[in-house]
């Protein structure tokens, strides 16, 4: 099961423009893997949209 969060920190992500967040981190700590592989369009801890596009 999914572990308690305090809120998303979203950052930039050079490489391809995309934003992480903190819960995405505890996601692949949890399940291996990134939200965004697992087919999660937003956020399943906070709600945000996974992929941001400036």
């Amino acid at each position: 099961m999914a572990k308690e969060h305090n809120g998303c920190e979203w950052k930039r992500d050079a490489a391809g423009g995309y934003y992480t967040t903190e819960c995405n981190n505890r996601f692949e700590d949890d399940y291996g893997c990134t939200m965004e592989e697992y087919g999660y369009k937003f956020c399943p801890y906070c709600g945000k949209p996974i992929v941001s596009k400036p």
